[in-house]
């Protein structure tokens, strides 16, 4: 299947659906964004928009798949990719650094200072 270019994907390859993290300039301003995609790789379309982000970001997956994740800026968004709901985190200082556990019961993130929240 042919997932459009500048994308970070996440997705097992038995999946039929993936997340995509894009790149994308705004029409009007000429403004660099990012979006958060669910894409289907059978029909090859994208099926929903599921964040809009300050640019394309790296996305984390869970062990299993279980969970999709993102950092942008100061919060974590994280997906259950089951259902498609959204789990969202905010800080007061920019998180670099994510983590699932492997038993996908927990997450961590880490703020520029050095502290973890788990």
């Amino acid at each position: 299947a042919m997932v459009p270019p500048n994308a970070s994907t996440i997705g097992s390859k038995s999946a039929k659906h993936v997340y995509l993290s894009l790149n994308y300039k705004k029409e009007s301003t000429g403004e660099l964004q990012g979006r958060i995609c669910l894409y289907d790789l059978g029909s090859e379309q994208l099926l929903k928009f599921m964040a809009k982000t300050s640019t394309g970001i790296q996305l984390y997956s869970s062990a299993h798949g279980k969970y999709v994740a993102a950092l942008d800026r100061r919060r974590a968004l994280v997906w259950n990719t089951a259902d498609g709901s959204l789990l969202t985190l905010r800080h007061t200082k920019t998180l670099p650094a994510f983590a699932f556990d492997p038993a996908e019961a927990q997450v961590a993130a880490g703020d520029v200072t050095g502290r973890i929240l788990v």
